[in-house]
């Protein structure tokens, strides 16, 4: 026998090793690979191609690269991963996975767990691991553990050395039978007790014997998952049970074996003998923990059949009328789901907290069905109740339980949801970052943890917007994102900062939360009202038809005046229709004079004229009222309605009224306008005439110089052709585009000529075609030169 020994090492970093020990024995190489790390990894075999392949994953990343290797005995693959990296080992030969981190001879009896976490794996690869020497010719064999279990040889004597076990020797099988059993060892315990049976039958610890025997044929009957295999452990229980009553009626474990012969009867759904036995139990041993237990279990089987009322009475009954706590505990319980199922939640509550107070821990014997208590409960909205009971399992829990992670994962994230659990949350959120920084959930934490942002005290505003900003970049389209622009926009309301939050629009829009968008429209109506008082119309106009504000605004005869001239006229007359019918009559005056002001833009002139009626007559009727507006577009649709004689009338009345002579000057003109267009000369001359005095007495030319020479040719049309020629010299003292100059010119030299006073008449010509550029006017002065010529 020879050792060869040789060391490959590779250390990867971050406490992580890969380690390969290679040596020869009796002329055949072996190998050793080991995985150590100072964090728990994890590796499994896999089967690829019909060979073996072992991955282990490492938690964390490395600095260094790291190269796959083509070795004689395997190939060995590293693939990185976004959390750490993957070590994949290919043997060519045959190999075994061993958690070298567990001392096979520590404990009684130890399954391997490979898949488990662990901080050293080793992978033995050598051609006659797995060979399977029968037997030798020898005494001095071998022996062979396929499952790596560790052997229990039992007591030793003072040499070390096995006991053997001689009559007389039951006492050491009866301790051995108990061990097996209390540690879950059934099968082991069922095969014990049947060999003590037939080893020892004329021992005095007989019966116990055969009540351990059925008691491992009742846990395996619960446990085994084949139906068939249940049913014989539950067929040769029953039959067992009823040889030791009839053998052993005065022994202190009777009323232990009636209630296992229940139980056994309820698996194989013999109801009536389990009612049989159950009767003896109460009649017989009503005190016994048994007795109890029996109703607990036949109380079970009625829920498994839908028979949920009639189970609720027997858990009553037990829950009311025992002193043992673990089972007044399991009968609460149990109370507690039947209530879940007829959703009576509060009567489901104050029973699991009546276990909370008397015997929490019995919770932590529950987990799996205390946690979807707890998630329901959850469900509901109950988050103090609920993570209550997280609380419990998770304070139960040991770092390394499959459990732990998960438990305080949702522990931590279901307080993150309820404001007043905040700061709790921020607690249990940190320990999770601390303890499992590489975990693939650690989105979901920070996002908890952010969550709980809001429900902590702030007092620097700016840090408070930056905060709220990145969480709306950070979180967009998520409820985060929507609780941190609705704070932000509110802080920028009471900070008065409307237009900011005008300026966040589609996100509030996107963000699709009526109470966001309120406060939206609210900042809104504030910059509109501020737009609209200060006759910033396109602003005002704008903001008022985005968010449907024309009802809200404060000053609403502004915004008509605004809509009327942004050119909005349907808004403007929408707008006064809606208020026309105030009961301030003075008002209702000023709501017909602006529908009527937009139903002439919109060229309703009927409409236009029967408004300004209304007016006019309610205007009769209140003193100091002043109806000139109405009357002006009632003139003006009246012109556009051709109705010229109606129109006038309507002037005499302007003029009477003595009021808006400014606007007097524009009603002259249009009245002018119309009659030279319309051969009303008398009219023309009268209100041209009119409109000139008006403007100089206004001291403005508003209408000039059109208004002058519609006068100079009313003149012309009524005969009186020297006053023509005057206010035609009139002309040319105002201020005149090259056109407008030509125009009077010719306008002059026409008058002259009518005078027959050709040499004026020249003089005007001569000047006329002297304007620059090119207008019609100065080619009819071309033709009036040629008039004179010949």
């Amino acid at each position: 026998m020879r050792y060869l020994l040789v060391f490959f090492i590779c250390v990867c970093g971050f406490g992580f090793t890969l380690s390969i020990n290679t040596g020869k024995f009796n002329g055949n190489d072996y190998f050793v690979v080991h995985l150590e790390d100072a964090k728990p990894i994890t590796c499994e075999e896999k089967t690829q191609n019909s060979k073996i392949v072992y991955v282990c994953k490492i938690g964390h990343s490395v600095d260094q690269e790291l190269k796959d290797q083509d070795l004689k005995f395997a190939q060995i693959y590293f693939r990185n991963t976004n959390d750490g990296f993957f070590v994949l080992i290919a043997p060519n030969g045959e190999s075994k996975l061993l958690n070298s981190d567990i001392n096979i001879f520590s404990q009684d009896w130890v399954k391997q767990k490979q898949i488990s976490p662990s901080r050293h794996f080793s992978i033995i690869i050598d051609k006659n691991i797995n060979k399977n020497i029968n037997s030798y010719s020898e005494l001095d064999f071998p022996i062979t553990f396929p499952d790596m279990i560790n052997p229990y040889i039992g007591a030793l004597d003072l040499n070390k050395e096995p006991l053997d076990y001689k009559p007389g020797a039951d006492i050491n099988v009866l301790e051995t039978l108990k061990n097996q059993y209390e540690r879950g060892a059934y099968d082991i315990s069922l095969q014990t007790a049947q060999e003590a049976i037939k080893d020892h039958p004329d021992s005095i610890f007989i019966s116990e014997f055969w009540v351990y025997l059925m008691r491992s044929q009742l846990q395996l009957a619960q446990s085994e998952e084949d139906p068939k295999k249940s049913q014989t452990y539950a067929d040769n229980l029953v039959q067992n049970a009823k040889s030791w009553t009839k053998t052993y009626p005065g022994d202190t474990n009777y009323a232990e074996v009636l209630y296992m012969g229940i139980k056994a009867n309820l698996l194989k759904d013999t109801v009536s003998d389990a009612m049989y036995n159950l009767d003896i139990l109460q009649t017989e041993h009503p005190k016994s923990i048994w007795s109890k237990k029996a109703l607990v279990a036949y109380a079970d089987y009625l829920v498994e059949t839908g028979k949920d009322s009639e189970a609720e009475g027997l858990y009553s009954d037990v829950l009311y009328g025992t002193d043992d706590l673990e089972l007044a505990s399991d009968s609460s319980l149990k109370l507690a789901l039947i209530s879940i199922k007829m959703s009576r939640n509060d009567q489901a509550k104050n029973l699991i907290n009546k276990i909370i107070q008397a015997n929490p821990k019995f919770l932590n014997k529950n987990t799996e069905i205390i946690l979807s208590i707890a998630d329901l409960f959850r469900e509901k909205g109950d988050i103090e109740f609920s993570s209550s009971l997280y609380k419990i399992i998770f304070e139960g829990l040991d770092k390394n339980d499959d459990l732990y992670e998960p438990t305080l994962r949702n522990l931590a994230v279901m307080l993150s949801s309820e404001p007043k659990f905040s700061e709790q949350a921020r607690l249990y959120l940190k320990l999770y970052q601390d303890e499992f920084p590489q975990s693939p959930n650690m989105e979901l934490i920070q996002t908890a943890f952010d969550k709980t942002f809001f429900d902590i005290e702030h007092n620097d505003t700016k840090s408070l917007h930056d905060n709220y900003r990145d969480l709306i970049d950070k979180y967009k389209g998520q409820a985060i994102a929507r609780k941190a622009l609705f704070e932000e926009i509110k802080l920028l309301q009471t900070e008065k900062k409307f237009q900011e939050i005008l300026d966040l629009k589609a996100l509030v829009e996107d963000s699709n939360s009526t109470e966001t968008y309120e406060i939206l429209s609210q900042a809104a109506l504030e910059v509109a009202n501020k737009h609209n008082q200060n006759k910033n119309c396109i602003k005002a106009v704008s903001i008022v038809k985005e968010y449907n504000l024309t009802e809200k605004i404060d000053d609403k005869f502004k915004l008509h005046q605004c809509f009327m001239q942004t050119s909005f006229f349907q808004d403007a007359l929408n707008l006064a229709q809606s208020n026309v019918r105030t009961q301030d009559l003075n008002a209702r005056i000023e709501w017909l004079v602006a529908a009527s002001q937009a139903l002439y833009k919109l060229q309703r002139y009927d409409e236009c004229i029967k408004a300004c009626d209304d007016a006019i007559t309610i205007a009769t009727k209140v003193a100091q009222s002043d109806p000139s507006k109405a009357l002006y577009y009632r003139f003006y649709s009246l012109i556009a309605k051709k109705r010229f004689n109606e129109a006038i009338s309507n002037v005499l009345a302007l003029e009477e009224l003595r009021g808006g002579e400014d606007r007097l000057t524009e009603v002259y003109d249009t009245a002018a306008k119309f009659a030279i267009l319309n051969g009303f000369d008398s009219a023309a001359l009268n209100y041209s005439q009119k409109a000139i005095k008006m403007q100089k007495r206004l001291n403005i030319d508003t209408f000039s110089p059109e208004i002058d020479f519609i006068y100079v040719n009313a003149l012309l049309k009524n005969s009186q052709t020297k006053d023509a020629l005057k206010a035609a010299q009139n002309l040319l003292k105002l201020n005149l585009n090259d056109e407008q100059k030509s125009r009077a010119l010719y306008q002059n030299a026409e008058i002259y000529l009518k005078l027959d006073d050709k040499t004026n008449a020249k003089n005007m010509i001569d000047e006329c075609l002297k304007q620059p550029g090119k207008s019609a006017w100065k080619n009819l002065c071309v033709e009036q030169n040629q008039i004179i010529k010949n």
